[in-house]
């Protein structure tokens, strides 16, 4: 099923049109939750170095870590869709 997110701008007449489209678009969907998961993992691997530390805007440097990696996640959940 596609998550509703992606169609609550979509006039009810084309909702079914806009759906098909997306589902048809496998390789342009795969492609873009590959680039999201591999900017995650990449967000994953960057740990904190003590020098990041040493700096009095350390937690604003992992908050926004933190912001991105949420929002990467939040894509690749919009955009994977689930055999009905």
């Amino acid at each position: 099923m596609i998550n509703l997110e992606l169609l609550q701008f979509v006039p009810d007449d084309k909702k079914k049109e806009v759906e098909a489209t997306l589902r048809a678009s496998t390789t342009a969907v795969d492609t873009l939750i590959k680039v999201l998961t591999q900017r995650s993992k990449a967000i994953e691997r960057q740990e904190a170095s003590s020098l990041d530390y040493e700096s009095p805007a350390w937690p604003f440097k992992q908050a926004n870590r933190n912001g991105r990696y949420s929002a990467y996640q939040e894509l690749i959940a919009l955009f994977t869709f689930k055999k009905d």
